[in-house]
C-alpha cells in the first residue's frame, strides 16, 4: 500500500467498512483515474466516486507480451486472494441530476472548480469592469456607505438582464456598454438562486433578502 499516480493499476484488498465493498471486488485489478489528497483516489471503473487509497495495493505485472504496447497481464500480490462472490455489479446510487448545482465545500469539489484558470483567465476584462460597476452602483444607491449588495432595492434580474442585453454595445450612464449590467445581473440571479435552492452560503457583502423573482418596479433598469 502506499502512494499511488494516475493510470497506476491497483488491487482492492476489501479492508474497510463494507459500503465500499459493494462497488468493488476484492482481489480485482482496478486502473486509478485521479489522485486526490490527502490519500484518495478515483478509479476509471467507478468514476464519480473516491475511495481511501490505503485500501488498495499495487498490482504485479507478471507480463507484457512482445511488441504490445496495450496488452497486459496483471497478478494480485501473494497476501491477497479473490473473493468468490462479485459484488462489483451491484449497480452504484444514482446522483441526483443536480448535484453539480448542490454547495459543496469539500476539497475534492474545490479542485474540479478552477476558479482562476477557469473564470479569471477566461474574462479578466469583464470581471474588472463587473466590480467597477458594483463600486458605481453602490457609490449611487448606497453613497457614502462600504461596497456591499443592498438586494431589497433591486430585484427582477432576468428582466434587467434582458434589457440590458439588448442594448448590449451602447454605453450607459457611467461610459460602461449595457453588456457589462448584463453580466452583473446574470451573476447576481445564480448567486440568489444557489442561496436558496441549493445550500451556498449568503454572499458576504449582500444585505437583506429580496423576493426572488419580483415584479419589476418601475423604471428599473
Amino acid at each position: 500500500m502506499g502512494k499511488f499516480n494516475v493510470g497506476d493499476k491497483v488491487v482492492f484488498t476489501g479492508d474497510g467498512p463494507r459500503d465500499t465493498s459493494i462497488y468493488l471486488k476484492k482481489g480485482e485489478v482496478y486502473t486509478v483515474r485521479r489522485v486526490y489528497m490527502p490519500g484518495t483516489i478515483e478509479l476509471e471503473e467507478t468514476p464519480g466516486f473516491q475511495f481511501a487509497s490505503k485500501r488498495f495495493t499495487a498490482a504485479t505485472l507478471i507480463r507484457q507480451p512482445r511488441g504490445s504496447k496495450h496488452e497486459y497481464e496483471w497478478g494480485l500480490p501473494p497476501d491477497i486472494e479473490p473473493e468468490t462472490t462479485l459484488t462489483k455489479d451491484i449497480p452504484a446510487p444514482a446522483k441526483p441530476a443536480d448535484w453539480r448545482m448542490r454547495y459543496d465545500n469539500s476539497s475534492a469539489r474545490r479542485k474540479e472548480q478552477p476558479v482562476a484558470e477557469g473564470v479569471l483567465d477566461y474574462m479578466p476584462a469583464a470581471i474588472r469592469l463587473a466590480a467597477e460597476l458594483s463600486r458605481l452602483g453602490n457609490e449611487k444607491h448606497n453613497p457614502g456607505q462600504p461596497l456591499h449588495h443592498a438586494r431589497t432595492k433591486s430585484t427582477d434580474h432576468r428582466n434587467c438582464a434582458a434589457r440590458h442585453i439588448m442594448d448590449a454595445d451602447v454605453l450607459d450612464e457611467f461610459g460602461l456598454i449595457e453588456a457589462i449590467s448584463a453580466f452583473w445581473r446574470i451573476g447576481i440571479y445564480i448567486q440568489e438562486k444557489c442561496e436558496r435552492d441549493y445550500g451556498w452560503p449568503k454572499a458576504p457583502r449582500a444585505i437583506g433578502e429580496a423576493p426572488f423573482l419580483a415584479l419589476p418596479k418601475g423604471g428599473e433598469k
